[in-house]
């Protein structure tokens, strides 16, 4: 049987379908044109590297500058320059064009433009943040609780003027906020800036600025003024090269004696200087230079008393009383003086009076303490008698020249000073020099030095001179020198730059120079922004009334507040420098019903609250009103509120999502077949029919 034989089918000829009538669009990047050529360059590679290279250039600049000039400068005068925006614009509008241009998209371009997106909307967000964002800082002590944040970036003047009522008594202190943006350099001499309008009740000008200022004093010559003298204790420890001058604390090295007692003293480590003044028109200026060249001699723990007095025959005496604690009663040679010494007596002697009344250091009770330099004043008391008249109460103040020997009361009754007291007392112990300078008002200086032995020497001073004052054992030596004295001069505080190191710019402290104008009055002074982030006001006075000006930030209000409960620090072993520190604050916020929350705030653990991020940034040590630390500390907050912060972390999402389609659809499910068809198809042969595929 024969086997069956298919047939195969004939070739059939296939002619090509009519192109269709419709045009083909044509893409935007071959449409000709010379919009389309600008459009094709904004959305060119070139462009884009261009930018990126511009960007990256201007970020490292920025790095170097904001080291030189600090991190407000870098701010104002980089990220928030012309240049800056124009930069991010070009790329915005670079980015912009290169996904526009590509339109319509294909399914595998998705990633493409997602990522274009995210770009687009980071830089959107950046430049946003920059205009809203506030950044700002707040300082609290342990136990204080603050709901206020200063803004650091809105500077501000701060004046409170007094309103009186019709009697002229004051009934309170109105404050005006000027605003001033000064920038970030130092102005230039000759600019000026007023801050006031002509309606207010005062005018203010700026005249002079510096972002990190240091204080300095001038001193001039004035006709009421404080006798002060500029006085250099110089120092060297054994095997010292160079000594070192214990007055200069970097403010000043000027002693001022004070109007009540004309007396100044400063303790220094193992030496304590002193400078007292005895005006032109004292009628015992003679004798008191006498008793300071020549004192009487210490023989017992409380001293000798010096008594000067005028005998029968009207001749000028002296009689030296040793204080030996024992009371006593005596008629002082060729005259009808009687003399009586009380010590246990009820009422009588003031031994060891504080001299520190109140007990606040910076007050006026610390008086006495700034003229001797002692905790504790042992003061003579003597009832004085001539012939038969009634007796009154002499007193003995150590080393107070100014200080009258009659007291007050007895004195305003008619009293009558019989005998002036000259009191000395042994130098406390452990001192290694007791440097005394004293000046008159003819404009004479004079110096005497004590030791641990007692008296050394004394003799008259040039100005400029430098004296031997005093040497040890163990080599330890001590210069003095006295470069000018002023019997009535005045002290002006001005500022200076601070000329901080590269690295360190931008944390000094600033200060204006201001002019202000009260009624035609006008005066000029300095102001200096508050080392503890709180307002320091500055007293003006103008006629009788009293101004206060306060360089500042503009502070805003917290709907929530903060409380510091305990500051911690550690240091590196060996050194004073901070390794680590946080705060422990508790946190009240009534809108959400939290009260005193405990939180902790370290150096990388920052609290987020309400859209507020507060940064452990850095402690300020508390110092009293002589510039002592009190072992207290300030601890500060770098507060920062980015109002927009979510299209900026949007803006990062979108990218990452971008990203991860760009990589997934190009070799995923998601792949064009017509690719992959185009790559295994042979190629056409032109001129030659195309057959079809049998069955």
């Amino acid at each position: 049987m024969a086997k069956s034989k298919k047939i195969p089918k004939p070739i059939k000829e296939t002619t090509p379908a009519p192109e269709a009538s419709v045009p083909a669009r044509v893409p935007i990047k071959e449409r000709p044109g010379f919009f389309y050529d600008v459009y094709r360059f904004l959305a060119s590679l070139k462009l884009a590297v261009i930018g990126l290279s511009s960007l990256a250039a201007i970020l490292a600049y920025a790095t170097f500058y904001e080291s030189w000039y600090g991190t407000e400068a870098a701010r104002q005068y980089v990220y928030r320059s012309p240049v800056f925006y124009i930069i991010n614009l070009l790329l915005f509008v670079n980015i912009l064009c290169a996904a526009t241009i590509r339109y319509p998209w294909k399914r595998h371009q998705t990633g493409f433009v997602v990522t274009h997106l995210g770009l687009l909307t980071l830089i959107i967000g950046s430049l946003i943040s920059q205009k809203f964002t506030d950044d700002g800082q707040l300082g609290l002590t342990e136990g204080e609780t603050s709901r206020q944040l200063m803004r650091s970036q809105q500077p501000l003047i701060r004046v409170r003027v007094p309103e009186k009522d019709d009697s002229g008594r004051l009934t309170a202190m109105q404050e005006y906020e000027l605003d001033l943006f000064p920038g970030a350099f130092p102005w230039i001499p000759g600019r000026t800036e007023k801050v006031t309008q002509s309606g207010d009740p005062f005018q203010f000008e700026v005249i002079g600025f510096l972002p990190e200022a240091k204080p300095q004093f001038e001193h001039q010559s004035v006709p009421d003024g404080l006798p002060m003298i500029d006085a250099h204790l110089l120092i060297a420890a054994p095997n010292q090269l160079q000594a070192q001058d214990v007055l200069d604390d970097g403010v000043g090295r000027w002693l001022k004696a004070d109007a009540r007692f004309g007396r100044v003293a400063r303790s220094i480590g193992p030496a304590t200087i002193a400078f007292q003044f005895v005006p032109a028109n004292d009628p015992d200026l003679a004798a008191k230079v006498a008793d300071f060249l020549a004192p009487p001699k210490l023989s017992t723990p409380d001293g000798t008393a010096r008594l000067h007095y005028v005998d029968k025959a009207g001749k000028n005496r002296t009689f030296d009383w040793v204080v030996d604690g024992k009371p006593r009663k005596e008629t002082l040679p060729e005259s009808d003086i009687t003399v009586e010494y009380l010590r246990t007596q009820e009422g009588g002697i003031v031994l060891d009076m504080p001299t520190r009344l109140g007990g606040q250091a910076g007050g006026s009770s610390d008086l006495l303490f700034d003229a001797t330099g002692e905790e504790n004043l042992g003061i003579v008391r003597f009832k004085v008698t001539k012939g038969d008249g009634p007796a009154y109460d002499h007193y003995g103040w150590p080393d107070l020249v100014q200080a009258p020997s009659l007291v007050p009361g007895d004195a305003n009754k008619g009293g009558m000073q019989i005998v002036r007291i000259s009191y000395l007392r042994p130098r406390p112990q452990g001192l290694f020099g007791y440097v005394e300078v004293l000046g008159t008002g003819d404009g004479k200086l004079y110096y005497r030095v004590f030791g641990r032995e007692g008296f050394r020497t004394a003799a008259e001073l040039k100005k400029g001179e430098t004296i031997q004052a005093f040497a040890g054992g163990g080599g330890m030596t001590g210069k003095l020198r006295v470069d000018d004295f002023l019997p009535s001069g005045q002290e002006k505080l001005v500022y200076i730059p601070a000329n901080l190191p590269v690295g360190q710019k931008g944390n000094g402290l600033a200060a204006i120079h201001a002019k202000m104008t009260v009624d035609g009055q006008e005066k000029d002074f300095w102001v200096r922004r508050s080392p503890d982030l709180k307002p320091l006001y500055q007293s003006v006075r103008f006629g009788e009334d009293v101004y206060e000006v306060a360089y500042d930030m503009d502070r805003m209000d917290l709907d929530f507040e903060i409380k510091l409960v305990d500051f911690e620090m550690d240091v590196d072993p060996g050194t004073a420098q901070a390794a680590t520190y946080e705060s422990r604050i508790e946190l009240t916020d009534s809108r959400e019903r939290i009260n005193r929350k405990p939180v902790t705030i370290a150096m990388n653990e920052p609290l987020i609250w309400r859209g507020y991020t507060f940064y452990q940034s850095n402690y300020i040590p508390v110092e009293d009103g002589n510039g002592r630390r009190t072992g207290e500390f300030i601890s500060v907050f770098q507060v920062r509120h980015d109002r927009v912060w979510g299209i900026t972390y949007l803006g990062c999402l979108i990218i990452v999502i971008g990203i991860f389609l760009q990589f997934y659809m190009k070799s995923g499910p998601f792949k064009p077949r017509s690719t992959a068809a185009g790559r295994m198809a042979p190629a056409p042969v032109p001129g030659k029919r195309q057959l079809e595929p049998t069955q």
